[in-house]
């Protein structure tokens, strides 16, 4: 029974955690924050860089309200990403 249950938690756990153990990834988790609490300039030109699309996508949704048939687009991909050239993308 014991062993069910262990087995059934542990089961449950590498859904959520794609198989990586938990332990590794607060390890990894806590690096980063250790990383990013420390560097106040990575900091702010992270809320820089938020508010600027923020904004972006702010104009576009108002865009849109205003104009819905224009067809044009918010965010034109790099030209080397190919995820959004397929035909159901682009409508």
């Amino acid at each position: 029974m014991e062993q069910a249950l262990d087995k059934g938690l542990k089961a449950t756990l590498a859904k959520f955690t794609a198989g990586l153990s938990p332990i590794a990834l607060a390890s990894v988790y806590s690096d980063w924050a250790l990383h990013l609490a420390t560097a106040p300039g990575k900091r702010l030109q992270l809320v820089e860089k938020a508010g600027k699309k923020t904004w972006r996508l702010a104009n576009y949704a108002a865009s849109c309200a205003l104009t819905p048939d224009t067809g044009e687009t918010c965010i034109e991909p790099l030209p080397q990403d190919r995820r959004f050239r397929g035909e159901s993308w682009q409508h």
